[in-house]
């Protein structure tokens, strides 16, 4: 693009106006004429300055390589020709934090096909954020990143993929519920997940525990025994608290144990606490114990004795069902009620001596090799079946302390021969028996000796 300047046409006028030899200038550039012709005389004259997009001026020659300027004579006619550099740009390659990269020189009008590479720790090069294809003025561009991602995942004791998820650089991993693992308490995980600068791996840390603990009513109860032992040893407090309870199944079906020492702090064994340990032989309740549930010691066949407190309240349904080793059982003062069935089938229990409130209901039924069998002065009522098809019993002395007796209380005791009672009792003990029902039994109501 040819562009004449205001002085120059000033200054065409000029020498025009002017006398004296003149001579002719002409100026071109690519065979193409630039300006019109310009007459000069013998002085200086100022030359024009062409302009040329994404070049620069570099000045005029003659055909000879002869350089003009505004300071040159004319002695004749003359042709120049414009002399051009294409114009050099600088690209400044700035980092996210405005820190030089790098600088290049380019020719207007290119293109930088090998720019700089950026890096930042965390984020992955995107490219420049403007185009490098034609460049046409000094240019300043930056680097565009994106956070890198990152896959974390987190696997059990076993290794098995418990959750998995994509973290952005340096944000925080979610965490998944942790595993429970039986016998083990969860410390935590083994790797920070706060910060995520890589993939990773993340796998539960455990500690090996005896007892699962469980907190109520201002202690704690052991829920379940992870140990191996033959002997267990329940202790009287974990971390200063005392242990009270053993809760419902908790050693349920273990078939290892033989031997349970209770601490002196326990008040309460749960339903089927101990039910099924078949290779149980012999426990000794503490003084504090108040309350034995339903099958706590039901089929713990190789039990052979049985010590009760005389701070027991309450024993549940079957809570020694099928123990067919016990060999004598003797209830507290203490006892207030049973559920039905407490001893139900021990059939090797040869003497029971009960000094509780009430008798329950098939409390000792089928207890085929019960012989000695004392009812003590607390007893006040004997549940129906409480003795049914105690086949061996051959006498027994029940006390005017007995209000109420139900049926079938003897039922099936074919060697009975005699019951019992004080004399001046006799008559209210024939009239409770007349009012029940018996099978299979046939025996004397007679006074006591």
């Amino acid at each position: 693009m040819r562009k004449l300047s205001l002085a120059f046409l000033v200054l065409l006028l000029f020498l025009t106006a002017c006398g004296g030899e003149k001579y002719t200038v002409s100026f071109y550039s690519d065979g193409e004429k630039l300006f019109p012709d310009i007459e000069v005389g013998g002085e200086p004259v100022n030359l024009p300055l062409p302009q040329m997009e994404g070049r620069e001026f570099l000045g005029w020659h003659d055909e000879a390589g002869r350089k003009y300027d505004d300071n040159s004579i004319f002695t004749g006619n003359t042709t120049l020709y414009a002399q051009w550099a294409k114009k050099v740009l600088t690209v400044k390659f700035l980092d996210y934090d405005d820190s030089v990269i790098e600088a290049m020189e380019v020719e207007y009008g290119t293109g930088i096909d090998n720019p700089p590479a950026a890096e930042r720790e965390g984020y992955e090069f995107i490219g420049w954020d403007q185009p490098l294809d034609n460049i046409t003025g000094d240019l300043i561009v930056r680097a565009r990143y994106q956070k890198r991602a990152y896959t974390v995942v987190f696997v059990d004791w076993e290794g098995l993929v418990l959750a998995e998820a994509t973290v952005l650089h340096g944000e925080a991993a979610l965490s998944p519920e942790p595993p429970e693992r039986a016998g083990y308490v969860f410390l935590g995980w083994d790797k920070n997940f706060e910060n995520i600068t890589s993939d990773i791996v993340i796998a539960p840390v455990y500690e090996r525990i005896d007892f699962k603990t469980e907190y109520a009513d201002g202690g704690y109860y052991i829920g379940a025994y992870y140990g191996d032992e033959e002997t267990v040893v329940i202790p009287n407090e974990l971390d200063g608290i005392p242990v009270i309870g053993i809760s419902a199944g908790a050693f349920q079906d273990n078939l290892r144990i033989k031997n349970v020492v209770f601490p002196a702090s326990l008040k309460e064994i749960a339903e089927r606490a101990f039910y099924n340990c078949r290779s149980l032989t012999k426990i000794e309740f503490p003084e504090g114990l108040e309350v034995i549930g339903a099958e706590a010691f039901a089929d713990c066949w190789a039990l052979t004795e049985a010590v009760f407190p005389a701070t027991l309240s309450h024993i549940g349904d079957l809570a020694f069902y099928n123990c067919d080793l016990i060999a004598e059982i003797v209830l507290p003062a203490s006892l207030k009620t049973m559920g039905a069935g407490v001893f139900e089938n021990c059939t090797r229990v040869e003497r029971a001596e009960i000094h509780a409130e009430i008798i329950g209901v098939q409390a000792f039924s089928g207890c085929s090799m019960l012989k000695e069998l004392i009812i003590g002065d607390e007893v006040r009522k004997i549940n129906p079946h409480a003795f049914f098809a105690c086949s061996s019993l051959v006498e027994v002395y029940i006390p005017p302390s007995v209000i109420a007796i139900g049926d079938h209380v003897f039922s099936w005791c074919g060697k009975l021969q005699s019951v019992r009672t004080d004399l001046d009792n006799l008559e209210n003990l024939r009239s409770m028996f007349e009012q029940i029902t018996l099978i299979y039994a046939n025996f004397e109501i007679e006074p006591r000796d």
